[in-house]
């Protein structure tokens, strides 16, 4: 800012300067052709100049710190007129072309015109100098008000920038704090958000919605660690119990062998799949590399529920197909069937004495929806939210007993969702339960 200011006011500075030098210039030569207009028209008919004539009339055009002379061809003044303006310090002379001389008398500057003039048997000079003192004295001002300008200006321009920048810089500084207060007490803390909007409160906005999804990945991780920590360490503790039976007494009991053998295989077979199914969601999470696959969902629907029917001869299996078009969407069929067997595998383990389970189909505009509905021990109204979540059970009695990890779900949901599509649950406790599962249409035919 100090070598902006500095520099604009130099500028302006030799720019007023030369626009005052060149007024004074043209001044003197607008003089210089005026009294040479009345001299040659006063003398026009005389063989030399009327001095006395002359003098009268350059002693009223003359003016202030100016002098007008008459100089013959022998160097010598004939007639001076002046007024405030140091003629004698200035010598006579006889010029044969037109020039503008730049003096110093002193300490003041002075221009000096002369210019040959020849009138019948006239032969000389007129010379007409002008002090340029109060031009000078006026830029010695103005350089002391641009100088004081600039440094006020400048002084100025310290206080608001600091202020400004002081009030810029405080959602940064805030945002800085917040950083800290995180690293101190946890993920909890917020930047505070102003009530002017712009590009810096966007920035606390994005910071905190951020640091909100942070904070809801570090719980999910959490609650993940935990529920796998608790998934495993059954399986684990009743392995190591029954490994423990035998090498006390089962050895001598073939009974107990077998039985100890038997339990801890089916735990072996519970954690062979719990991991299986832990590497699905993490590959399914990944969302790297989506396979694009055009597939009519209906021939997939057929085909799962075909083998459905011979695996759970017990239960009635109703659908109902709306739309007569044939429908195409984007995802490989093991991924659909996958799907399609997590949901018909949960209404099925959740089923009651009423062991029916609807299958419809809707064609909407741009989503195909696939709806599986049991009339089963539903869901309650206060965990519906999180079902789709890792491990999570509604009742995990009740869910270990009929086998699942609590993976199935979010396994469904997640792959669901990398195709652009998304799964709603919908539930009566007690009554039923609706999964729909929806997915972007690619093409259609009639």
């Amino acid at each position: 800012m100090i070598l902006l200011f500095f520099s604009f006011n130099l500028i302006q500075y030799f720019f007023i300067q030369h626009w005052l030098i060149s007024q004074e210039k043209q001044a003197i030569h607008t003089k210089m052709d005026e009294v040479v207009a009345y001299l040659k028209a006063a003398n026009h008919d005389q063989q030399n100049i009327d001095i006395q004539g002359a003098n009268d009339f350059l002693d009223r055009i003359n003016q202030e710190s100016q002098m007008i002379r008459i100089v013959n061809q022998e160097g010598q003044a004939l007639f001076t007129t002046s007024e405030d303006f140091p003629e004698d310090e200035i010598i006579p002379k006889t010029v044969r072309h037109t020039e503008l001389v730049d003096l110093k008398h002193e300490d003041e500057r002075l221009l000096l015109l002369r210019t040959p003039f020849t009138n019948g048997d006239f032969s000389g000079s007129i010379e007409i100098g002008r002090s340029i003192e109060k031009s000078d004295e006026l830029m010695k001002y103005f350089l002391i008000v641009m100088i004081t300008g600039g440094i006020g200006a400048i002084a100025l321009s310290l206080f608001g920038g600091r202020l400004i920048s002081h009030q810029l810089l405080k959602p940064v500084n805030n945002m800085v704090e917040t950083m800290k207060k995180i690293k101190r007490n946890g993920l909890q803390e917020r930047v505070p958000i102003g009530v002017h909007h712009d590009e810096i409160t966007d920035l606390g906005l994005m910071f905190n919605d951020l640091m909100d999804n942070v904070e809801r990945s570090f719980k999910q991780q959490k609650q993940f660690v935990e529920d796998a920590s608790h998934e495993l360490k059954t399986p684990l503790t009743i392995i190591h119990g029954h490994l423990s039976l035998i090498k006390r007494w089962g050895k001598e009991d073939p009974k107990v062998l077998e039985r100890s053998i038997g339990l801890s295989l089916k735990e072996v077979d519970r954690l062979i799949n719990l991991v299986a199914e832990l590497l699905e969601l993490s590959r399914a999470e990944e969302n790297q590399e989506v396979i694009r696959e055009s597939v009519n969902p209906n021939e997939v629907i057929d085909r799962v529920l075909e083998n459905f029917k011979l695996i759970h001869r017990d239960f009635e299996i109703r659908t109902q197909y709306h739309g007569v078009e044939q429908v195409f969407i984007e995802m490989p069929s093991r991924y659909l069937e996958q799907i399609l067997l997590i949901a018909l595998d949960n209404a099925v383990k959740y089923s009651n004495k009423e062991k029916i389970i609807e299958v419809n189909t809707v064609t909407e505009d741009t989503f195909f929806s696939i709806e599986i509905k049991d009339y089963g021990i539903g869901i309650p109204k206060q965990d519906l939210p999180f079902v789709l979540n890792r491990f999570y059970r509604v009742d995990k009695a009740r869910s270990r007993k009929s086998g699942g990890s609590g993976l199935g779900l979010s396994i469904a949901k997640r792959l669901v969702e990398n195709y652009g599509g998304k799964i709603i649950l919908t539930s009566s406790e007690a009554k039923w339960t609706n999964f729909t599962i929806q997915l972007p249409i690619k093409t259609r035919k009639a």
